[in-house]
């Protein structure tokens, strides 16, 4: 019995060990990927661009950040393979696939294009409402209404 004992004793010492702090840590690795945003042409920086840091094992783990005011952007992330985007409004997207970021990374500058076929072409509509009330009457237009088109 007092060697039974013993094996257990020995047995949950030694799993305990295995789990303690010598064990494969389960948190991965923080990063720091950097950079800055201008455009093309003129060089300005681009405030509130987007970097959009999308996991390739798992295209679900999204995690990214906006640019300041000079155009830099300081990103926090787990280590790993990402496929890294910068988009602003109205510029073409930057693109970086399968990137392995396994230790602070600084982009450095990125240029950014406009997309001038984004917009091809606008069509404004005007509708007047149902009800319009004027200084001295109530004026009804009833060619949109729908309970007198039936």
């Amino acid at each position: 019995m007092k060697q039974l004992l013993s094996f257990v004793l020995l047995f949950a010492t030694v799993i305990t060990y295995a789990q303690g702090p010598n064990a494969q840590s389960t948190n991965p690795k923080k990063i720091k990927v950097t950079g800055t945003v201008v455009d093309d042409e003129t060089g300005d920086p681009l405030e509130y661009a987007t970097l959009i840091l999308q996991s390739v094992k798992d295209p679900a783990v999204v995690t990214g950040g906006i640019t300041n005011q000079q155009g830099k952007f300081d990103v926090t992330a787990d280590a790993g393979l990402y496929n890294i985007k910068i988009e602003f409004l109205s510029y073409k997207t930057y693109t970086l696939n399968n990137q392995n970021l396994s230790k602070s990374t600084n982009l450095g500058v990125i240029k950014l294009g406009l997309d001038v076929e984004q917009l091809d072409a606008v069509v404004l509509v005007a509708e007047k409402t149902t009800v319009e009330l004027r200084l001295d009457k109530k004026v009804y237009n009833v060619g949109k209404d729908l309970t007198v088109k039936g």
